[in-house]
């Protein structure tokens, strides 16, 4: 069995999928030491190499408890945590097993939504998105009364990964929440999401 480091749920891909499956499984174990202890991988130069278990490259993996253990080990050091979240963010967008290798992150494969950064923010903040075909995309914004006080975006975008910025200066402290619906103009795949976000003056 190969695992490749950040790909923790094995589907040829690093992705928001991946920071899912993690949260998921560390959740899910609780605090069993069978789903989060196991035997750690051994590679020749990991004594002089601190980034050998991030290297991305398809790498021997060893049994463990649960059949998920060996790929949530994104770090190789035979503990499932927070640290196995370093690789996912290493190996972002990147792909291998039978899809080419590409280091190129406009490249995605599903719509996709990011937490806007920084957050809380005062008064600038961004959200990143991404879309695997070309797209509609609308992002609204409303207050704690669901009032909406900006419209960030209402138009197609190409395949790939896109930026929407929103500026409060004009609104007050407190809670505010980005909607953001896609539709994909070839497939007619639709995705939503919100987003909470925190100004902070």
């Amino acid at each position: 069995m190969l695992r490749v480091p950040g790909d923790v749920n094995n589907d040829n891909v690093v992705n928001f999928g991946d920071q899912k499956s993690l949260n998921k499984y560390i959740t899910n174990a609780g605090l069993r030491p069978t789903w989060l202890q196991g035997p750690a991988r051994y590679r020749v130069d990991q004594n002089v190499n601190p980034m050998t278990y991030y290297t991305w490259e398809a790498q021997a993996s060893v049994p463990w408890d649960t059949p998920e253990g060996c790929y949530m080990d994104a770090d190789g050091n035979g503990f499932v945590n927070n640290f196995d979240y370093l690789p996912i963010k290493a190996n972002w967008a990147k792909k291998h097993g039978p899809l080419p290798k590409s280091n190129d992150p406009s490249i995605v494969e599903m719509f996709e939504v990011s937490q806007n950064f920084p957050n809380p923010f005062n008064p600038t903040t961004t959200l990143n998105f991404a879309v695997p075909e070309k797209s509609e995309v609308r992002i609204v914004v409303s207050d704690m009364t669901g009032k909406e006080v900006k419209t960030l975006t209402n138009d197609s975008f190409e395949a790939g990964t896109h930026n929407v910025y929103f500026d409060g200066s004009t609104q007050s402290s407190g809670s505010y929440f980005a909607t953001v619906t896609m539709r994909g103009l070839e497939s007619g795949s639709t995705f939503s999401k919100v987003v909470k976000m925190q100004l902070s003056k």
